[in-house]
């Protein structure tokens, strides 16, 4: 069965995004997999993977039309928290909490980017 967010799960998750609502934030999409906020120059997508029993959350940047992973992101700059990819629900409160501690470097396209040049060496020199 591919995983879907139920509605009991976009309860939680809507709780947990209240911080984006007061930076002026809306919700513009959502389905069975996804919920998309944006403030007309930043997108964040909280989905579970389609085919996987995992869960992301992706930063876009509209005008530029670039997208990062959060979870990427998070892997680096949170080096001390290991986060159990396998329950989709932590995940998602656990990458929410992390926005909204570092907002303004995940808002940051300069950021994500040299953040995930990082993660691209990791993998080329295969430290993960």
């Amino acid at each position: 069965m591919m995983p879907v967010i139920n509605d009991y799960e976009k309860k939680l998750i809507l709780k947990n995004t209240e911080f984006l609502f007061k930076k002026g934030f809306i919700i513009i999409d959502e389905d069975s997999y996804c919920l998309i906020y944006s403030n007309g120059k930043v997108k964040f997508s909280i989905f579970y993977e389609r085919y996987e029993e995992a869960s992301d959350i992706s930063v876009k940047f509209i005008k530029e039309n670039e997208s990062f992973s959060v979870g990427w992101i998070s892997r680096i700059m949170d080096k001390n928290k290991q986060v159990n990819y396998k329950q989709k629900m932590e995940n998602i409160f656990y990458l929410l909490k992390f926005i909204e501690q570092n907002y303004n470097s995940v808002t940051n396209i300069h950021v994500c980017k040299r953040v995930m040049s990082e993660v691209e060496k990791l993998f080329r020199d295969d430290k993960f």
